[in-house]
C-alpha cells in the first residue's frame, strides 16, 4: 500500500514541495505590495495626526481672539463666600460693590405635632396652593408614609413631604413648599385642612406678637438703649409697636455734695508739746463772696424713639409727657424692614422708665395658621450700596448687570463684591495655545528632519520631555518620514515668524509677545550663550511677567493675539489670528491635508484591489501547477505500470 500514489493528494516524486516553492517565489511580489500598502497607511495616519494637531492649534488660537475669548471672561468674588457667592457673565462690568444681606428668601415648612407610629389620614381631596399654582391630591387614606409617597409623586417641584422620627416610637409629618418668596405661601384646604389640623400642623390664628422687653428698664438722663428682633422682619400693614412708659424725676443732688467755690483763709494750725496743745490764730481779711451760679436750664424732650431698618433710621413719634405709667401704641411703616428699636432719653432732669415693649399685628384674628412652622415664605432683602432691595428669590440677577448674587445667609456687616477679568482663565488659555503650538513644531521637526542611525537617541526627541513613552515610540517610527517636505517646512518657518513679529495694538506699550513674557528664551541662564535646542522655535512663558502684563494693560495683551485695525470689530491682526489664518488652508474641508489623505486613500484602494487580483492569480497559478503536476504524475505512474507489465511478460516467456 505504501507504493500507491494518488496524483494531487500525495506524491512520491515531491511535486507538492516543487509547487509550494514556485508559489512562494510568486508571492514575493504580494509581500512587496503589502509593504507598499502599509507604507501608504502609515503615511495617511501621519497626515491625519498632523492635521489633527494643526486643527488643535487653530482651535486654541481662535479661543484667544474669537467671540468666546477668555479676555472677556469675568470672575466674581466676595469677601464672605459663606454668605454671598457671585457668578459673573461676560457682559458684566468690572467694579466693586457693597452688599448686605438682611434676609434670605424663605419658603413655608410646616411640622405636625409628635404622632404615634400608627397615625393615619383619612381618604379625601387634599388641596395645596403655592402662590398661583394648585395641586389636588385625591388620597385613598392610609398611614403617614402612604400620604408622603402620594404627595412626592404628584409634583416634587412644587411641594414635598417627609416623615421624621423624633423618637423611637413617634414621628412628625413635614410639608414643604419648594418655591421661595412671599407670594409662594402654602395654603391648605379640602380634606387636608381638617386632617392636618387634627395632627397639630394647622390651628386657629394666634395673632402676631413678639416681645422685645417685658421687664421694666430705666434710662437715666442722656442715656440710650436699643432692642433687636430675633430675626429681621418685614413690616406689614397694620403692625404696631406697643410699650408702657413714664417719666421719673431724677434724684436731686445732696447739699453736702455741692462743691464750695468760695475762698477761705487757712486756720492757724495746732501744736502739742508735753501734753499741752496750742492753737494759732487764723488769718483774717476781707474776701469777696463767691459768684452766684445759676443752675442750667432743664431740657425736656419727648423725642428719641426710632426704628432702624438697616439702611435708614425712622422716627416713630413723640412720647407722652406723663409721670404715670401709660401704654402707648405707635404705627409701624409697612414694607420696611425691622432690625432694631432705639430709645434715647434726651431729658436733663428726668429718667425714662419703659416696660412691655412688643410688636403686634392686630389684624391677624381669623382663619388658620401653621402651629409649628420651621420657616415662612418671605422675600429676600438686601442692601446694595445703601439702597434697600427686595426680591422673591435668593438668586438675584438684576441688581448688577451680568452678575448673579446667590444669597446664602444674612450678614451683620456689608460684604464686598468684586467683578474683575478672569486672569487665571486668560493665562490657562494662553498656556494651552503655547503647549499645542510647541507640540505641532515638534511633530513637524520629527517628520522633516534627517533620520539618524539611532532614532531613539534623536536630539529632538530628547528635548521633547513632555512626550509620553508611547508618543516617543511613535515619533521614532516617523523620524524623517517627510524629510524635505516643502509645505511642512514653510508652515514651521511661518509659525516661528508669526510668534516673533510685532503687532499694532492701538497705542498700547505692548507690540511684541516677548514684552508680555512669551518668547523662545534662546539665551541660556541669562548669559550670552545661545542654546541650540531653543532655536527650534519652541515658545515659553515667563508667568510672573505675563501676570504683571495683564494686570497692567489687559486690553493691550488681548490685542497682541487678536485686533481689529480698521474699526469694524472684525479681527484682522494679532498672533493668534495669524496662526489661525496660516493653518486654515491646510486643515479646512478640502484643504491641503485633506487632499493628501484623499490621494493616499486612492492609492490604498488601488493597492488593495491590485493585491486582491494578485491573490486570485496566485490561486489560479497554484491550481494550474497542481493540475499539470498531477497529469505528469499520472503519466509517470501509467508508464511505470506499462514497464512493469512488459517486465512480467518477458519473465513468463523465459520460464516457458
Amino acid at each position: 500500500m505504501s507504493d500507491i500514489s494518488i496524483p494531487g493528494v500525495n506524491s512520491k516524486y515531491g511535486t507538492q514541495n516543487i509547487i509550494d516553492s514556485l508559489v512562494k517565489v510568486e508571492k514575493n511580489k504580494l509581500v512587496q505590495m503589502e509593504s507598499q500598502k502599509k507604507g501608504f497607511e502609515d503615511t495617511k495616519l501621519a497626515w491625519q495626526d498632523t492635521n489633527k494637531r494643526m486643527q488643535t492649534v487653530r482651535d486654541a488660537a481662535k479661543a484667544l481672539y474669537g467671540f468666546a475669548s477668555p479676555f472677556g471672561s469675568k470672575l466674581g468674588s466676595t469677601s464672605d463666600e459663606k454668605s454671598v457667592t457671585v457668578q459673573a457673565t461676560r457682559s458684566a462690568s468690572n467694579g466693586e460693590y457693597q452688599i448686605k444681606v438682611l434676609r434670605q428668601a424663605g419658603n413655608d415648612r410646616f411640622l405636625s405635632k409628635s404622632l404615634t407610629m400608627d397615625q393615619t389620614l383619612v381618604a379625601g381631596e387634599y388641596r395645596f396652593q403655592i402662590g398661583e399654582k394648585e395641586l389636588v391630591l385625591n388620597f385613598k387614606g392610609g398611614k403617614l408614609q402612604n400620604f408622603v409617597d402620594a404627595v412626592n409623586l404628584k409634583n416634587p417641584a412644587l411641594i414635598k413631604a417627609s416623615v421624621i422620627k423624633d423618637s423611637v416610637d413617634s414621628q412628625i409629618l413635614q410639608l414643604e413648599a419648594v418655591p421661595v418668596g412671599a407670594k409662594n405661601s402654602l395654603k391648605i384646604s379640602g380634606t387636608g385642612l381638617e386632617e392636618l389640623t387634627k395632627i397639630g400642623m394647622l390651628g386657629p390664628v394666634k395673632g402676631f406678637r413678639q416681645e422685645l422687653q417685658p421687664a421694666q428698664v430705666t434710662l437715666p438722663p442722656g442715656s440710650q438703649q436699643s432692642w433687636k428682633t430675633e430675626n429681621p422682619m418685614t413690616l406689614t400693614t397694620g403692625m404696631e409697636l406697643r410699650m408702657t412708659l413714664s417719666f421719673v424725676p431724677a434724684i436731686a443732688a445732696s447739699k453736702d455734695n455741692v462743691p464750695d467755690t468760695g475762698f477761705k483763709y487757712p486756720d492757724g494750725g495746732t501744736v502739742t508739746f508735753q501734753g499741752i496743745t496750742l492753737t494759732g490764730a487764723g488769718m483774717q481779711g476781707a474776701v469777696p463772696p463767691p459768684p452766684v451760679q445759676e443752675p442750667p436750664p432743664e431740657i425736656k424732650s419727648l423725642k428719641g424713639l426710632t426704628l432702624q431698618t438697616g439702611s435708614k433710621t425712622i422716627a416713630l413719634g413723640d412720647l407722652p409727657d406723663t409721670e404715670t405709667p401709660q401704654t402707648v401704641t405707635f404705627s409701624l411703616p409697612a414694607g420696611e424692614s425691622f432690625l432694631s428699636l432705639g430709645l434715647s432719653n434726651g431729658n436733663s432732669a428726668r429718667s425714662l422708665s419703659v416696660s412691655q415693649i412688643e410688636i403686634v399685628d392686630p389684624t391677624k384674628k381669623e382663619g388658620v395658621e401653621p402651629q409649628r412652622p420651621l420657616s415662612r415664605a418671605a422675600d429676600a432683602e438686601l442692601e446694595f450700596e445703601g439702597i434697600k432691595i427686595v426680591r422673591e428669590t435668593n438668586a438675584v440677577t438684576d441688581v448688577i448687570p451680568g452678575v448673579t448674587l446667590n444669597l446664602l445667609t444674612p450678614t451683620k456687616e456689608s460684604v464686598k463684591v468684586k467683578v474683575e477679568p478672569d486672569r487665571k482663565a486668560i493665562k490657562d488659555s494662553v498656556i494651552t495655545f503655547l503647549g499645542n503650538y510647541n507640540r505641532l513644531i515638534t511633530d513637524i521637526l520629527v517628520m522633516t528632519t534627517i533620520r539618524p542611525d539611532n532614532p531613539a537617541g534623536s536630539q529632538i526627541l530628547q528635548e521633547a520631555s513632555y512626550l509620553s513613552d508611547e508618543d516617543k515610540k511613535k515619533a521614532e517610527t516617523r523620524l524623517g518620514k517627510f524629510q524635505g517636505d516643502i509645505g511642512l517646512n514653510q508652515i514651521k518657518n511661518s509659525l516661528q515668524r508669526i510668534m516673533m513679529d510685532p503687532y499694532k495694538t492701538d497705542g498700547s506699550s505692548f507690540t511684541l509677545l516677548a514684552q508680555v513674557g512669551i518668547s523662545t528664551n534662546t539665551a541660556s541662564g541669562g548669559s550670552d550663550r545661545v542654546t541650540a535646542s531653543k532655536l527650534r522655535g519652541y515658545m515659553e512663558m515667563d508667568e510672573p511677567a505675563f501676570d504683571a502684563a495683564i494686570s497692567k494693560d489687559l486690553e493691550g495683551v488681548k490685542k497682541l493675539f487678536g485686533n481689529s485695525l480698521d474699526g469694524t470689530l472684525v479681527i484682522n491682526s494679532g498672533a493668534a489670528y495669524m496662526v489661525d489664518e496660516l493653518l486654515r488652508p491646510s486643515t479646512q474641508l478640502g484643504g491641503f491635508n485633506a487632499l493628501r489623505v484623499s490621494s493616499l486613500d486612492s492609492q490604498i484602494k488601488s493597492k488593495t484591489k491590485e493585491m486582491a487580483d494578485y491573490n486570485d492569480y496566485l490561486a489560479r497559478y497554484q491550481a494550474d501547477l497542481k493540475r499539470k503536476y498531477g497529469m505528469m504524475e499520472s503519466s509517470l505512474n501509467s508508464m511505470q505500470k506499462n514497464s512493469e507489465s512488459l517486465n512480467s511478460l518477458n519473465t513468463n516467456n523465459q520460464n516457458n
